[in-house]
């Protein structure tokens, strides 16, 4: 019995398989259909009323979130090309940005319009609208800045199927950065679109900035009806955002069409050497959106001991989150590798694990809001879970199980194919034949992989404030609690706290990240 599993682990595919589908079932398909059941049968009595939409404010919807992917994709375009495609060791720093709150560009920039500033004296001097179209502009920048590392991944895809010798040939033609541009520009132009439509669709989600900004958006109106509604009317707020998840499913559909073609990722690819002002460029993002914004929340702190008192007063709430983070952290890991083991099998195993990612894909661009109360509403009258932190995972693994599916069909298409036939050849391609051969290389890999899921678990507001159970803190409330009550004292330690705690990820993930590009191949 134990040399029969012990093959099955080494030459089979399935158990990984097996697992994948496990978590996919209950932590995405399960919480998708429940909402969607419940909203067509309590429906039923009420006709068509609560599946009715207001399409012009989806449109104007539609329209933000374009502008936020459009402006998104211009600012990751030059760091996709100096990274080389995320082949440079300090790719990490580029995805600083993503891994702190969507919020917390804007946040800051707001401290330089506030009372007794020249820009506040300014605003306050001119007409009503020219504060509100300035709140709107920063949070439309702030948003770009904090999307562009996703902009860059789709970005970063199409630079790695681009022959090496075209490159070569135009750094020696020494054309200077306006003929880089143009160039690259021609390269990306059918990426760009991709890197546009998967930001914007993301953005549709987005309410805690614009909700700030004052912006109504489709989202914003979902979360306000979802709070006000109580757990036994959410089905009509699930009804109503029955075009979020129709867009979403089209985008997950396209996505996954996308990635399922393993010729769109070469292996093995030559490497250009990036010039140095495109790579100062492409730092100069991760500067303005986080270290421009941690310098301005430490100059409005009145004194260093805030960040002492609220680490004594919020401990408990940062605890929790730490502790939520790091379960969601552990499963991101495991999927990424069974998402790659999976790939690797037959045509059944592909289609499979595929179905999975389809699914978080469909959950990690629907709004926060639409997944926390289908989740919430799932698992309503499981004590064990409704009444305990747990629930907190579910909902941030329903969110963010997104970044490890994909970061495991990017580590199966860009393993070389030498090495695949290899494996299929000595049958190791279970979960056992895969670590020993080539998943200790990509341990590295895997592990960041976990820690940016982490970090976006770690600063999630939209869905923990919708299923977080009653008298338990989370850094997420405190942060929304701080937002709305415009406590900016307490608000600009906390959010140095959490600057600090997201720098230590990502240096973290630059030296995994660098180890796992001089693994031996």
């Amino acid at each position: 019995m134990k040399r029969r599993a012990g093959g099955l682990l080494m030459g089979s595919v399935w158990p990984a398989v097996a697992f994948w589908g496990a978590v996919a079932s209950v932590v995405l398909v399960y919480p998708l259909a429940s909402g969607l059941i419940s909203a067509i049968l309590y429906s039923a009595d009420d006709g068509l009323s609560p599946w009715r939409v207001s399409w012009v404010l989806l449109a104007t919807s539609v329209g933000w979130a374009l502008g936020v992917g459009v402006l998104s994709a211009l600012i990751a375009f030059v760091g996709a090309w100096a990274s080389r495609g995320w082949r440079a060791w300090w790719t990490p720093v580029l995805v600083l940005p993503i891994l702190m709150p969507s919020s917390l560009v804007s946040s800051a920039l707001n401290l330089l319009r506030a009372p007794g500033t020249p820009i506040g004296d300014w605003l306050a001097m001119g007409p009503s609208v020219r504060p509100m179209l300035v709140g709107r502009a920063l949070a439309v920048v702030g948003l770009s800045l904090w999307a562009s590392p996703l902009a860059q991944l789709v970005l970063a895809a199409g630079v790695r199927t681009v022959d090496p010798t075209v490159l070569e040939a135009a750094r020696l033609s020494r054309r200077g950065p306006w003929g880089w541009i143009r160039l690259r520009l021609a390269l990306s132009r059918r990426f760009l679109p991709a890197a546009i439509g998967v930001v914007g669709v993301l953005m549709l989600g987005s309410a805690v900035p614009m909700h700030l900004a004052q912006m109504d958006t489709y989202a914003l109106r979902l979360w306000l009806e979802l709070d006000v509604s109580g757990p036994d009317g959410r089905w009509r707020v699930l009804a109503a955002s029955w075009p979020m998840v129709g867009i979403a499913s089209v985008a997950a559909g396209a996505l996954v069409m996308l990635i399922a073609r393993p010729n769109i990722w070469p292996r093995g690819m030559a490497e250009v050497p990036s010039s140095r002002w495109s790579v100062g460029v492409a730092l100069l993002v991760p500067v303005v959106a986080v270290v421009l914004p941690a310098a301005l929340y430490a100059m409005d702190l009145d004194s260093p001991s805030t960040l002492s008192t609220l680490w004594r007063t919020e401990s408990g709430a940062i605890m929790t989150s730490l502790m939520v983070s790091a379960c969601v952290s552990l499963v991101s890991v495991g999927v990424a590798a069974a998402v790659w083991i999976g790939l690797g099998g037959d045509r059944w195993a592909r289609r499979t694990t595929l179905v999975g990612v389809f699914a978080a894909l469909v959950m990690g661009l629907l709004p926060g809001v639409v997944v926390g109360a289908m989740v919430g509403d799932a698992w309503r009258g499981v004590p064990a879970i409704e009444e305990h932190w747990a629930v907190l995972v579910l909902a941030h693994l329903a969110r963010f199980l997104v970044v490890p599916a994909v970061v495991g069909v990017l580590l199966a298409w860009s393993e070389p194919s030498e090495d695949r036939d290899l494996r299929v050849l000595f049958g190791a391609v279970g979960p056992i034949g895969w670590a020993r051969t080539v998943g200790w290389r990509a341990a590295m890999a895997l592990a960041s992989a976990g820690l940016v899921a982490g970090a976006l678990s770690f600063n999630e507001i939209e869905s923990a404030v919708m299923v977080i159970p009653p008298g338990m803190q989370s850094l997420a409330r405190v942060m929304l609690d701080l937002l709305h009550y415009q406590r900016y004292e307490h608000l600009s330690g906390l959010s140095l706290i959490v600057v600090c705690c997201g720098m230590l990820l990502a240096a973290g993930s630059a030296v995994l990240w660098g180890m796992c590009g001089r693994a031996p191949r």
